[in-house]
């Protein structure tokens, strides 16, 4: 019995060994593209690249934007890469003019994906618009991991954001992972932890917050959570029996005009 005792306990080690390792390609699944590719799958979308002040692409924007509309600052989920969210354009760029961040690691831009490599990216994103035109104000759309990019920057830079439109957010990735895994001890062992609810403790501008009601990636719970751990100017919306990857489908028209009149009022 004890043998056996043993050799259970070694073999839930090394599996919360491997959990340490591989943690990060667990959470991130960003896809590749060329340049070459991505600059012509822009431009079917009527995009351009996003640059830097070192010529790094960093997003995409339309070539032709309405410049006196404020900014939105897309942050997408852990998969795919930017040019995958030109919807949010077609959405929402009636009120914003919207930009696509693109991370570390995915698409085009180098690098490997975590939170303080995407953190640092969104918050270079914000500053590099903040220098084309201070006056403009910026917001920011965090879609799924978005979420805790988003929530962060606000959190960092609070004077800075104008307001914050989270997409299938959650409360904390620790909390998510938890519930995907609990047989390991995530709460110990999690590098990239995401907590929405600490970030937005130094933010207090207006937040909507878009939720799936049959989330199978991220349960309702966890958005939930971090919306009635918010205490500033917030409003909600749940999609009755839409899925993660089905909310933004689900949602009608009216809802989204609904999610723009919020941020006018």
């Amino acid at each position: 019995m004890l043998k056996a005792l043993i050799v259970v306990l070694v073999l839930y080690l090394i599996l919360v060994g491997g959990g340490c390792v591989v943690q990060r390609r667990l959470i991130y699944f960003p896809e590749r593209i060329p340049m070459q590719a991505a600059e012509q799958l822009a431009a079917q979308q009527g995009l351009e690249a996003w640059r830097n002040r070192d010529g790094e692409v960093i997003g995409w924007r339309e070539r032709e934007s309405a410049q006196e509309l404020p900014r939105l600052l897309v942050m997408h989920g852990n998969a795919g890469h930017a040019l995958h969210r030109r919807h949010y354009i077609d959405l929402l760029g009636d009120a914003w003019e919207v930009l696509l961040l693109e991370y570390p690691g995915y698409g085009v831009r180098g690098g490997r994906p975590s939170e303080p490599a995407l953190l640092e990216a969104a918050s270079e994103a914000v500053e590099q618009l903040r220098s084309e035109d201070a006056d403009t104000p910026v917001y920011l759309l965090g879609e799924s991991l978005g979420s805790g990019v988003a929530c962060g920057v606000a959190g960092e830079r609070p004077q800075q954001i104008a307001g914050l439109i989270l997409i299938t957010p959650f409360n904390s990735l620790t909390e998510v992972a938890a519930g995907h895994f609990p047989f390991l001890p995530v709460r110990f062992i999690l590098r990239d932890r995401y907590d929405n609810v600490k970030s937005l403790q130094a933010y207090d501008g207006p937040v909507f917050v878009l939720l799936a009601g049959n989330d199978e990636v991220v349960p309702t719970r966890h958005g939930e959570a971090l919306y009635n751990a918010y205490d500033g100017p917030k409003e909600k919306v749940l999609i009755e029996g839409a899925g993660h990857n089905t909310v933004l489908s689900a949602t009608t028209a009216a809802e989204w005009r609904r999610l723009i009149s919020f941020f006018q009022e």
